[in-house]
């Protein structure tokens, strides 16, 4: 691995039906329901595709707090000039700040709802949408690059008698960042879609008294106005005021960074980590990463390990194969290797591998 790496997080939640495992933890869940879980947080080589390393982390903990072990483990691993790339359930400030302090370069995305983000949507907004600068590696995006100085609200987990600081004490630092904001009339549209479909499902809901989600409970109070009568739902109106601000921020993506300065690359390397995703995929399906059968931690860990290097594996035939896909079929100036014949067989070869049929 070499300067410049790009490097991904993800969490995983597992569920557990042993009683033995000292790694579980009751907790309760988006359904409501309670069960014991433990998290599995992977570092992942975005460059190479592969996955670097593992961390098994008790219970059901936020994304968020899964960072600092993260970064333990890239600092054990001397992965300091690596670029790191998350998605918004890693975001929060402490986070932000804990990443520059100990010297890590990141791309991460934020929320547009953000109050301090959300202002500078606004004073970018009509440019975005009336054209802007085309981002090459998807011209369905717009995007401008705009410099600030954030101030972060740090809390001392330490005192400092030099800067006067006790345990606890709020410190307010101002760091340099870079804020790239992307928009797309086509992500807008898709969203709006998605948004309106899922706003008319839960809308007929409480009126048939219907059981509804934590989830869609939480979303019908803040998009919904649900009148009732001695108990009953007789009206679900629009929270019309909540529902334009939703969709005024749809097809808009806002990256932070505070290392990369240019607009294209920051939106290439941020959707070069959407391969990972599959590589998550094929964990939970392939290795049985979703239902551990084991009887107590030390053969929990035994599993994980051949999980971890079965993922490796795989990632590695699958490398050779798009490598191998890629050439196939291609004159390299051999006579034996570019007759008719021979490119002929090499096409066959890569409609299959293109079906993956070689699976």
């Amino acid at each position: 691995m070499g300067n410049g790496e790009l490097i991904a997080l993800d969490s995983t939640m597992i569920f557990t039906e042993s009683d033995n495992l000292r790694c579980s933890k009751i907790s309760l869940h988006k359904d409501w329901s309670i069960k014991p879980v433990y998290k599995i947080v992977t570092i992942y080589s975005i460059t190479s595709r592969q996955p670097i390393s593992y961390a098994r982390i008790l219970g059901n903990i936020p994304d968020i707090q899964t960072v600092p072990n993260a970064l333990k483990q890239m600092k054990a691993l001397k992965l300091r000039k690596a670029e790191i790339v998350t998605d918004n359930g890693y975001y929060s400030e402490e986070n932000i700040l804990l990443m520059i302090k100990q010297g890590f370069a990141f791309i991460t995305r934020v929320q547009v709802n953000l109050s301090w983000v959300a202002q500078l949507v606004e004073q970018y907004r009509e440019e975005l949408e009336n054209g802007g600068e085309i981002m090459h590696c998807d011209p369905k995006f717009s995007g401008v690059n705009i410099s600030i100085k954030h101030n972060f609200k740090y809390k001392r987990k330490k005192g400092s008698t030099k800067k006067d600081f006790n345990k606890g004490d709020i410190e307010n630092i101002t760091k340099k960042l870079n804020v790239f904001i992307y928009y797309s009339s086509e992500k807008k549209a898709d969203e709006d879609i998605k948004f309106r479909k899922k706003f008319d499902n839960i809308r007929t809901d409480p009126m048939r008294g219907a059981y509804l989600s934590k989830d869609d409970i939480d979303f019908a109070e803040k998009y919904m106005i649900i009148h009732k009568r001695v108990g009953k739902v007789t009206d679900v109106s629009i929270n019309q005021s909540e529902y334009t601000k939703r969709l005024k921020n749809h097809g808009y993506l806002v990256l932070l960074a505070n290392k990369e300065k240019d607009t294209n690359k920051c939106l290439e390397k941020y959707r070069a980590r959407e391969y990972i995703e599959e590589d998550v995929k094929n964990h939970k399906s392939h290795t049985d990463g979703n239902h551990p059968r084991v009887w107590n931690d030390d053969t929990l860990d035994g599993q994980l390990l051949v999980q971890f290097l079965a993922l490796s594996m795989h990632e590695s035939f699958e490398s050779m194969i798009r490598y191998l896909s890629d050439t196939l079929a291609v004159p390299n100036g051999e006579y034996e290797h570019d007759s008719e014949t021979n490119l002929k067989f090499e096409k066959k070869i890569k409609r299959l591998a293109t079906k993956k049929f070689y699976l």
